[in-house]
């Protein structure tokens, strides 16, 4: 079964060196093409090609515009088409649903839009493309999908999340200081994260990396706690090595309908880390409450800070909790056990790891 895989970006041949080299992290696309017959078309791809796209519209949000001509040029060559998310693979269906392109679409969906009207009338268009299909990020996605947007549940797969469990791993590196890490931009309430920790006896790290989210603290530098740091880690080693000195991780989230924190409360528990996150609307399939962390209250530091406590004073349970979390991981959301969900839905083998 021949797959092409529409991806909303570019991958780097650095990237890839540094993946081999074990220096970086895999991602889905990576391990998803080594297991399958699959080819990825980029925005490099749609860059190099002015007879797909104009030169103006290189800078502007046409390139998937330009992912869809590249694949209808060899519509023949493909069985099935993946795209890496919603803002790649709404534009390409109803594009190429204009031409009679009936092959089967599987959407990754991570549900950045759906709180756009935009994006509730494109959904009433969808809903007569039967050969598309979404592969949601979580459950509570999932559920979103069926119950707000009326998809038929046969169309809607909870394909959950993978995070590379070789990458992030257990280590015994923590710091005799007492660590609280986070990390990422997307949606974060890191004021509350701040507020949460005041007079404790601790030191509060803050990642503030993203590709997709630049993030300026609302709070400035100059303002922050003594014990609090808000920086660029500038590497995946860096970030690995932030969570192995760490006792706990928090993700603080303000309340949002698509999926947000997801990378780093699965990176957290892949090196056996509890975890403290914000249950959002869109929450991951990741924390089990009480049992490999804790979920708290958007916005409520109050709460916040009382999980903390509990675990500072229960370092048993803390590294109870952190191995759980790895156990459930390598279980049910390693990268081979999301391929085999996203494989499975698309019917290219039966093999199934629930979530």
């Amino acid at each position: 079964m021949r797959i092409a895989y529409l991806l909303g970006g570019y991958i780097k041949k650095d990237t890839i060196q540094l993946i081999r080299k074990g220096e970086y992290p895999r991602f889905e696309y990576n391990l998803f093409m080594d297991r399958n017959s699959t080819t990825a078309i980029t925005y490099s791809e749609v860059q190099v090609s002015d007879k797909f796209l104009p030169k103006w519209a290189v800078s502007h949000k046409m390139l998937h515009v330009g992912l869809s001509s590249i694949l209808l040029e060899d519509k023949n060559q493909y069985d099935i088409v993946i795209t890496s998310g919603e803002d790649i693979g709404i534009p390409f269906s109803l594009h190429t649903s204009i031409v009679g392109f009936k092959k089967p679409i599987f959407i990754i969906t991570h549900g950045s839009y759906f709180g756009s009207n935009k994006l509730k009338r494109l959904m009433k268009v969808m809903h007569f493309l039967p050969n598309v299909h979404y592969l949601c990020l979580s459950n509570s996605l999932r559920e979103f999908m069926i119950k707000f947007f009326k998809v038929h549940p046969k169309r809607v797969f909870n394909t959950g999340y993978g995070v590379d469990t070789d990458f992030f791993n257990p280590r015994d590196n923590v710091s005799e200081r007492f660590i609280i890490a986070s990390a990422g931009t997307a949606n974060r309430d890191y004021e509350s994260l701040i507020n949460s920790i005041s007079g404790l006896d601790v030191d509060l790290r803050i990642a503030a990396d993203s590709a997709w989210f630049p993030y300026s603290p609302r709070i400035p530098k100059e303002s922050l706690p003594a014990n609090v740091e808000i920086r660029s880690y500038g590497s995946y080693n860096a970030l690995r090595d932030l969570y192995s000195s760490s006792r706990m991780i928090i993700v603080p989230l303000h309340p949002a309908y698509h999926a947000c924190g997801y990378a780093v409360i699965g990176e957290a528990m892949a090196m056996g880390k509890p975890v403290i996150a914000t249950k959002t609307q869109s929450h991951s399939d990741f924390i089990v409450d009480g049992e490999t962390g804790f979920y708290v209250s958007p916005g409520n530091k109050d709460e916040m800070r009382e999980k903390i406590k509990y675990l500072m004073d229960n370092p048993d349970v803390a590294c109870a909790m952190g191995k759980r979390g790895r156990e459930r991981m390598e279980r049910f959301f390693s990268l081979q056990a999301y391929c085999e969900r996203l494989e499975n839905a698309m019917g290219v083998t039966k093999t199934i790891t629930e979530p």
